[in-house]
Order: C-alpha cells, then sequence, then structure tokens
C-alpha cells in the first residue's frame, strides 16, 4: 500500500502488533518516520531503499551513516543500496523478493517513496508547468502570453504543486511539507478573496494582493532524535 491519507494510517496501524513484519520502501522523510513508528510499536521492520544511508539525499553523508546506525541499534533492518524487484500481495501478507535477491515474507509493506505532481490539468489548460505549476510571488499561476510568462487573474496554486519562486538567494522550486501545504494555502485563500474584491464592477488589479514571502521549514522525528531545516539543504 503507499501511504498518503488517513486511512492509508488506520490501516497500517491495525496490522502493525508486537511481533508483526513489515518491509517499508523508503528512505525519505515518509520511510524513515514510518519505520520509526512501527518499531516502536512492537513490528520487526525492515527498510528497502536505493541510497546508502537513511536521508541520504537531505542530510551530509556522515549524519545519514549516524542515524543509519541508530536505527540499527534499535533492531531496525537495513537494505541499503536496493530496492523491490517482485512482490507477490495477499490479504494475508506478501512474499517480496528484493534487487539483491533477498526474499521476504512479511505481514504488509508499505510504500513512502515521495510523489510526482498532477500537472496534466494544468497543461491541458494551456498553463506553465516545470516542477509543478508555475506561480509569481503573488501564487498566481502562469501562461505563456506576448510578452512572455503572464498571470492568469483569479486562478491560484498553492503547496506541493506550486513552483514558486523562493526568498532570495534560493531559486525557485518546489516542497513537499506540511509547513508549506498550511501556509501557502492560507495565503492563497486570502489572495482570492483579496482577488475578488479587486474584481467587483471592474477590471481586476493585483492591488489588494500581497506577495508570499515565507520561508518554508520542514521537521522530523526519528526515534529520539529530531530535526528542524529551513530553505534548502544543500
Amino acid at each position: 500500500m503507499a501511504y498518503r491519507t488517513l486511512e492509508d494510517y488506520r490501516a497500517t496501524r491495525a496490522r502493525t502488533i508486537p511481533g508483526s513484519r513489515i518491509l517499508v520502501v523508503g528512505g525519505g522523510f515518509i520511510g524513515s518516520e514510518l519505520a520509526a513508528g512501527l518499531s516502536r510499536a512492537g513490528a520487526e521492520v525492515h527498510m528497502a531503499f536505493p541510497e546508502p544511508h537513511i536521508g541520504a539525499g537531505r542530510f551530509p553523508p556522515s549524519l545519514a551513516a549516524a542515524i543509519s546506525a541508530d536505527y540499527r541499534s534499535r533492531g531496525v533492518n537495513l537494505h541499503v543500496n536496493n530496492g523491490v524487484r517482485a512482490a507477490d500481495v495477499s490479504p494475508d501478507g506478501a512474499e517480496v523478493v528484493l534487487n539483491d535477491d533477498t526474499r521476504l515474507s512479511v505481514d504488509l509493506v508499505v510504500v513512502g517513496i515521495g510523489t510526482s505532481p498532477n500537472l496534466e490539468l494544468a497543461a491541458a489548460a494551456g498553463l506553465a508547468t516545470d516542477k509543478g505549476v508555475v506561480v509569481d510571488s503573488l501564487l498566481r499561476v502562469q501562461r505563456t502570453g506576448p510578452q512572455g510568462l503572464e498571470p492568469v487573474q483569479h486562478v491560484f496554486a498553492a503547496g506541493d504543486v506550486a513552483d514558486f519562486p523562493w526568498p532570495s538567494p534560493l531559486p525557485r522550486g518546489r516542497i513537499e511539507h506540511e509547513d508549506n501545504a498550511v501556509m501557502m494555502g492560507s495565503h492563497a485563500g486570502r489572495q482570492l478573496v483579496a482577488a475578488r474584491r479587486d474584481g467587483e464592477g471592474g477590471a481586476v488589479s493585483a492591488a489588494g494582493l500581497v506577495p508570499y514571502q515565507h520561508l518554508p521549514f520542514f521537521y522530523s522525528d526519528l526515534f529520539d532524535n529530531g530535526y528542524e531545516a529551513v530553505g534548502v539543504l544543500d
């Protein structure tokens, strides 16, 4: 199962009992948090991911190695530089074959490997897309016009799907995390109200709109360790 919704959590929690065997696919945000939580609930947890360490795409090598060592010390089985080659799934569990021929019989496979933004609707509408739906600093979606990219009035994008200008000096980009989804979604809602007021009885202007200047932060808890970060880790 992919881990995305409240129902996914409930299904996972129902199968997590002392002695159950669970394979977590992915070593990033979702995978690392899931593995820690499931292990604390008494499950025998296996992790499979293509990187050499947990969080290798986010942390410096020494820190990623220390996190992996901590997980191993707590009984989490790490199958690094690896992935799932085949899985025979039934209502009772799954028989899994990893890329290195390791075979696992597990009660549950949970997949947390990130997402790709749904850009089909925006592209079909002629809106600009790149890493996500391209928006300006006011969160208005963009369309190519005679002078290049031009904002589309009364249409905004926010959260995981938005490719937005981060505060200087960071480059334009996209972020998948609660803080950005909540803050940008709230800002887009206020922009919609302001745009509606500006548009009553006449042409729409940007006079009532305010640039989105929040610098997204993200955080996670990994057993007894936690981290918080702002901007981009590089």
